[in-house]
């Protein structure tokens, strides 16, 4: 790879992921573990300047966080050097914060989400605070919230959530009447890995002759539409036997989940936000039936594509499979999935999701509900220690953690050619997570994404039996919010 390309993408990225551009080029970058970079950068630099200081007496800030998942780095603090790139820098921000505000810094991590649910439970009710920091699967986490389990991000002492290392959109996604409980900063890798993205089999499109993808996505042109299209011409009896089985070739593979993460990223938020800045269903708009429709035609239609739990995978398979061998032309998973990547024996491009159509400005990228976000129990009372230590390790992480990260997908084989690494610019520049996703009121998320493998085709009337009850847990949330 052309090293002159590598530096300025890097830089580029870096600013670009930041939700606040400002400030960004004045990083100073560093992931030699040189534990004097920190305290200089802040000296000279005056976007760290206001960090919090203090001495704590040695008190420890504690982590609980989930590790089920496969797909992204979920590590928040690093306890020794191992050679790794992004190990060793979570390390020296860990000792240099700890030595800065005289404390120490820990992790703990469950296989599931339920289980941090019940340490959370059994805290408030016990008075627990042996955790200070819960950094939960957001769509977990919001059943928490509405239990009154969490502070206000207000109510930690130090946190400036304008800084750039806090990222804006999750901030104001998650805030209704001026109040927000969910932190989510460069500390936290798993943002950049939960960017849900295309994989294209570039070597299926060379044999179909498809128009160059890079290029439609610069022209503006990568469109839904577009999408069917290659779905369609992509799927092959290989074996011959004239039906479809696990085999063959197909146009994509996909999560049960496409169907509302394609109406995100063709600007159709199905909940909308009213003028006070509040959430409000009326119903699905004419565009959000019409990109049901076609996106049931082409992505739930069982000979074109394979969708997660399709009576089609072998019990010794798994639903991307077809991708992973070769047989597939698109596969929808997120930018963490490069991780499993690696030993691919075809080319592959990673794209952002398409436009609905070449009027939408911009390409828009979800970011999966299961995307871990940060929380401060009420029973615990260190707010000035934790927000003093949350904003410091963000800072730090915004300067050196997340330049180590794009080095690590850019030069570890994550993506493979200049072309993919030009796509996580437009990936990266306007990322969404929805409420829908994420609070899934009424079951709505869930309600498209099951009819859309069903047989009815009426959503609207579908949709309609549950509005009142979608309505109803909307203004529980919005109610709890404004107490």
């Amino acid at each position: 790879m052309n090293d002159k390309r590598i530096l300025p993408t890097l830089l580029l990225m870096t600013m670009l992921l930041s939700s606040c551009a400002s400030g960004g080029a004045e990083n100073e970058t560093t992931t030699d573990g040189d534990t004097g970079t920190g305290t200089e950068a802040e000296t000279t630099n005056p976007l760290y300047a206001d960090l919090p200081t203090g001495d704590f007496g040695g008190e420890t800030l504690k982590f609980l966080g989930e590790n089920m998942t496969t797909w992204a780095i979920i590590e928040l603090c690093a306890d020794e050097l191992d050679g790794d790139l992004i190990n060793d820098t979570m390390y020296a921000i860990d000792r240099r914060v700890e030595d800065k505000l005289n404390i120490k810094i820990t992790a703990e991590y469950r296989p599931a989400s339920g289980e941090l649910r019940d340490v959370v439970n059994t805290a408030m009710m016990s008075g627990d605070d042996e955790y200070d920091v819960y950094d939960i699967p957001s769509h977990i986490a919001t059943g928490l919230i509405l239990k009154d389990s969490f502070r206000p991000i207000s109510e930690l002492e130090g946190i400036s959530s304008d800084k750039p290392w806090w990222d804006k959109n999750i901030r104001e996604t998650l805030t209704f009447d001026g109040k927000c409980y969910s932190l989510l900063g460069d500390v936290s890798l798993m943002l950049g890995e939960a960017h849900l993205v295309m994989y294209l089999n570039k070597d299926i499109a060379d044999t179909l002759g498809l128009e160059d993808h890079y290029e439609l996505v610069r022209s503006g042109k990568y469109t839904l539409d577009r999408l069917g299209e290659d779905v369609r011409a992509a799927a092959l009896d290989l074996n011959g036997n004239s039906e479809t089985d696990f085999e063959d070739r197909f146009g994509a593979c996909t999560s049960a989940r496409v169907m509302t993460y394609l109406m995100i990223s063709g600007e159709e938020p199905v909940v909308r936000t009213g003028d006070d800045g509040l959430p409000y269903f009326d119903g699905l708009s004419e565009k959000a039936v019409d990109m049901f429709g076609k996106i049931k035609s082409f992505m739930f239609d069982k000979t074109l594509t394979i969708v997660e739990g399709s009576r089609l995978v072998p019990s010794d398979k798994i639903w991307q499979s077809p991708f992973l061998e070769g047989r597939s032309l698109y596969m929808f998973e997120p930018l963490g999935y490069t991780k499993l990547m690696r030993d691919l024996d075809f080319d592959y491009a990673v794209l952002p999701m398409p436009k609905y159509d070449e009027a939408q400005k911009e390409y828009l990228t979800p970011v999966l509900q299961y995307v871990h976000t940060m929380y401060v129990t009420k029973v615990n009372g260190s707010t000035k220690l934790i927000g003093a230590a949350l904003e410091n390790l963000s800072a730090e992480s915004y300067k050196e953690l997340r330049p180590a990260y794009f080095e690590t997908v850019l030069n570890n084989k994550r993506v493979r050619d200049d072309e993919s690494i030009e796509m996580l610019d437009i990936i990266f520049a306007n990322r969404v997570l929805n409420p829908l996703t994420i609070f899934d009121w009424g079951g709505l998320s869930g309600t498209l994404n099951q009819k859309a493998q069903g047989t009815s085709d009426n959503i609207v009337s579908d949709i309609a039996k549950s509005t009142p009850r979608i309505q109803s847990e909307i203004e529980k949330t919005v109610e709890y919010y404004r107490q």
